[in-house]
């Protein structure tokens, strides 16, 4: 998953053309149930950000062997490369409404927070969503492996 995330989203440098593939590729995929992960990426300071990310990207992968189908996160979608090209010239604002376009979208049918998320901005956000989209929500906590 994580891959063809990557190949669809590739070379794209605004949130509204990555929204849109990434909205493109789910359709075109058909999924019947597709995951979410929210987690903590950059709450405990830019010296933790890449820490975060990889372990975001690890309790996916584990989440996603474990339930038997597709699961993705946001480093899955935003690299390390493009996050430092869109933080300058973006607000948090901005990064929330594009995680809302995602959950709103229809496609998503899970999500699973991870260890930590309540410290996140982004994905208390992305919780209130998935409640008020009566999203399956499953609770991850840190001696689960997922």
């Amino acid at each position: 998953m994580q891959n063809k995330i990557q190949q669809a989203v590739k070379g794209l440098e605004t949130l509204d053309e990555i929204r849109d593939a990434l909205l493109a590729y789910f359709g075109e995929a058909n999924f019947k149930k597709l995951g979410y992960a929210p987690g903590m990426i950059s709450s405990e300071g830019p010296e933790h950000i890449e820490r975060n990310r990889k372990r975001l990207q690890e309790i996916t992968r584990e989440l996603e062997a474990k339930k038997g189908f597709p699961i993705f996160c946001a480093s899955d979608v935003l690299n390390a490369e493009v996050i430092q090209i869109l933080h300058k010239s973006l607000l948090v604002e901005d990064f929330l409404k594009f995680w809302r376009d995602i959950l709103g979208s229809g496609y998503i049918t899970d999500i699973f927070m991870t260890p930590g998320w309540e410290k996140s901005v982004g994905a208390r956000d992305e919780h209130k969503i998935a409640q008020s989209l009566n999203l399956k929500i499953f609770y991850l906590d840190f001696g689960e492996k997922a």
